[in-house]
């Protein structure tokens, strides 16, 4: 994955959090009621709406204990993290 792909993909990570809010508000779900039906505990759930803790690349960079991670390693955590949220998307889907 380029640096241009992992802008791309944070942006879409900002979209996904943003839908998942909005569902959620929409059928007056609250976070605690969507961690209990999707198992996903309700921080985690927040920090995807907020699509804070999500953008790899970005938040590695800020913690010093991550330096020794090469863009390879970051793009392959990057992509975990993206089969997550999908993962998440899908289980909210089936499950809201």
């Amino acid at each position: 994955m380029t640096h241009n792909e992992g802008m791309d993909t944070a942006a879409e990570g900002l979209k996904i959090g943003r839908t998942v809010k909005g569902l959620r508000h929409k059928k007056q779900i609250t976070l605690q009621d969507l961690a209990a039906r999707t198992g996903i505990p309700k921080s985690v759930l927040a920090e995807i709406e907020s699509a804070k803790e999500y953008l790899v690349r970005e938040y590695f960079k800020l913690q010093g204990r991550f330096r020794h991670l090469s863009d390879k390693d970051l793009d392959q955590i990057q992509e975990m993290v993206n089969e997550d949220w999908e993962l998440l998307l899908r289980k909210a889907g089936e499950r809201v």
